[in-house]
This record gives structure tokens, C-alpha cells and sequence, in this order.
């Protein structure tokens, strides 16, 4: 497969565009709008993105002609995710045929997509996740560490030039903030100075309103008393040297920056996280994974507390933090399985 990139909005077919702005319209007092009137920015841009790619595979084959619902056909949905299974994950591959399912929702209403539906209900389910959780969960303490040691080597390391320095040093304060709230990785990508990060009480704040979260609750997270500081050289300084970079035309408030100047993208920060984890860790953790460490380890150190794990990590409903992050017990039965196995060679050794 050649490489495809996503198309932007502004290089979209006419038809694809005017099918976009009619589900975006806002509608009036006697009509509620489009079906994406009311989505979050960063669910309108994921959305524009993963679109984007298909229409983006379209252009490279020579299909971009005829009406959106058209385009999607059986023959071209299985050479498609023939294309993307050669460069992504099981998993991304059914991610994107359920945004295409959805945007065939949105733009076709009128024509029968349940072959569609199948496919994406089968790949989901037959997908197999890139890394068993348990594999990746590390004590949000260790994460925290690492965090704080890449500061302290971008501050300290003198061969490292300016800009370098400061992607360094961001890298490390991206990952201790993580390490000790672990905010979901689009809010926490999102954030804007003096908006979602306040400085309080001799202290910084996470805050995030109820239209920014995925549970549309307000939330506030205070950062530990020891990252004050680190918050305020990344403000004061390594930020300002990325805000200098040739490409600084994003909005000024984005909180992280590339070493060019714009913002992060919630992609970049996976990469970030991942490449730092691996080489210092020895396996990839990804953002969202870092929720997956804290509440674990609630329930590992503070099990008579476990559920102010849930508090943590904005969950309304206790269960979710227990059926979907909680794998204490699992840990547990794997330790005491090495434990057991490895008095049993010791055994054998001795009897040899």
C-alpha cells in the first residue's frame, strides 16, 4: 500500500463538504440540527481526520468521483481494509470502518448500510488489542520518576540545544502530569493556558468544564505541590522556546507545542508517551493506559480506598472504575503464579 494521507476539509469533493456543513448545522429554536451539531471539538476532528483518510485512499485510486454514499461500496470497503491491515493494528483497522460506517450515517441515511454494520461489528470483535493490559501496567509511581527525570536531563544535559531541550523537558512534564491524574488524552491534549491549566492556592490546576469532558461533568485536579515549580519553567521558558519555532500560527493558548511551533496533536502525544516508556521502561504504555495504572494501583496500595480511584479519574458510575481499570486481582494471581513456579525450579534444582 502507497502511502495515503488524510485529506484536510478544504481539499474534500463539493459533495463531501456540503454533506459535512448540513450534519454540522445548528438548527434553529424548532429544530435540533444536523447529527453532529452539538459533537465536542476533538470529536469533530478525529472525525474529519479518519474521513479524511478514506477520501484520501479514494483520491490515490482514482474514486473520488459521484456522491459520498456512492463511493462506499462492498468492493471498495475490502480493498480498503486490505490497504490498511499492511500498516495498521487490527484494532485501527476496525476503529476506521466504524467512523466510515458512521459517516455513511451522517451522509447517506437513505441507502442500506447493514452489510456495513456487520463488517464493523466482526472486525471489532475479531480484532486483537497490539498489548494485553497486564503487560503494560506500571506503578504510576515509576511513571511519575520517569516523568521527573526527563526534566531534570533536559535541564542538565549540555549538549542538547535549546529547542531539543525543551521538547525534552515537555516530554517529561506531559508524563509526570499523566503519572499522578491521568486525565483522558484528548482533554488532556486540548488544554489551553489560563483555561484548562490555572494556577490557584500556590498550586496548578487541572480543570476541565462539562462541555469539554467525555462524561460532561466539570472536573478539577489539583497537580502535586512538587510539579509547581516544573510547571512554571515550562511556562517561563522551554514553552516560550517552542512558541519561537517557524510554524507558531496555531492559537497561542495551546499548552503543548511542537519544537515547530504549533500544537500537539493527541496522535503526537501518544507517540511521545510510548517512545519514552519503551526505551526507559522497556514496553510502549500509551496515555490512556497511564488511568489503567492509577486505579490498579489504588486498589494494590489503598484496597480499603479503591473507589476513590474512580474520583480520580472522573468515572460517575464506581463500576466503571472496577470492570474497566481495576486489574489488582489479576496482578496478584500472576505474582503469586511466579512465585509458585519459581519455588518449584528451586525444588527441582535441589533435587537434581
Amino acid at each position: 500500500m502507497a502511502e495515503v494521507k488524510s485529506l484536510p476539509l478544504t481539499a474534500w469533493p463539493q459533495a463531501d463538504r456540503d454533506a459535512w456543513a448540513a450534519v454540522r448545522s445548528a438548527g434553529d429554536i424548532f429544530d435540533d440540527g444536523g447529527g453532529a451539531a452539538h459533537w465536542r471539538s476533538s470529536t469533530v476532528k478525529n472525525f474529519e481526520q479518519d474521513y479524511g483518510l478514506w477520501l484520501g485512499w479514494l483520491a490515490a485510486h482514482g474514486m473520488l468521483s459521484g456522491a459520498p454514499g456512492e463511493r462506499v461500496t462492498q468492493a471498495n470497503v475490502e480493498a480498503y481494509v486490505t490497504d490498511l491491515r499492511e500498516r495498521q493494528a487490527a484494532v485501527s483497522v476496525a476503529n476506521q470502518v466504524r467512523r466510515l460506517y458512521r459517516a455513511m450515517q451522517l451522509f447517506a441515511p437513505q441507502h442500506d448500510w447493514k452489510w456495513l454494520k456487520d463488517l464493523k461489528a466482526r472486525l471489532r470483535r475479531d480484532a486483537e488489542p497490539s498489548k494485553p493490559k497486564p503487560d503494560a501496567l506500571t506503578h504510576p509511581a515509576e511513571l511519575y520518576t520517569l516523568g521527573m527525570r526527563l526534566m531534570d536531563e533536559a535541564e542538565t544535559d549540555g549538549t542538547l540545544k535549546a529547542r531539543r531541550a525543551a521538547v525534552a523537558y515537555r516530554d517529561g512534564l506531559i508524563i509526570a502530569i499523566l503519572a499522578a491524574r491521568a486525565p483522558r488524552r484528548q482533554e488532556f491534549t486540548d488544554m489551553r493556558l489560563d483555561v484548562n491549566l490555572r494556577h490557584d492556592g500556590g498550586a496548578y490546576w487541572l480543570v476541565f468544564s462539562a462541555a469539554e469532558t467525555k462524561q460532561k461533568r466539570a472536573s478539577e485536579h489539583r497537580l502535586p505541590d512538587d510539579l509547581t515549580a516544573r510547571v512554571d519553567r515550562y511556562l517561563e521558558h522551554h514553552r516560550e522556546v517552542l512558541a519561537a519555532g517557524p510554524r507558531n500560527a496555531e492559537p497561542r493558548e495551546a499548552l503543548w507545542l511542537t519544537e515547530f511551533g504549533d500544537a500537539l496533536s493527541a496522535m503526537a502525544v501518544n507517540v511521545v508517551v510510548r517512545k519514552h516508556t519503551a526505551a526507559r521502561l522497556g514496553i510502549p504504555i500509551p496515555p490512556h493506559r497511564f488511568r489503567d495504572c492509577l486505579a490498579t494501583a489504588w486498589a494494590l496500595d489503598l484496597p480499603e480506598h479503591v473507589r476513590m480511584a474512580g474520583t480520580m479519574l472522573d468515572h460517575h458510575d464506581p463500576s466503571m472504575t472496577e470492570a474497566h481499570y481495576n486489574q489488582a486481582q489479576r496482578h496478584r494471581a500472576l505474582r503469586a503464579h511466579a512465585s509458585t513456579i519459581s519455588r518449584l525450579r528451586d525444588h527441582h534444582k535441589a533435587g537434581c
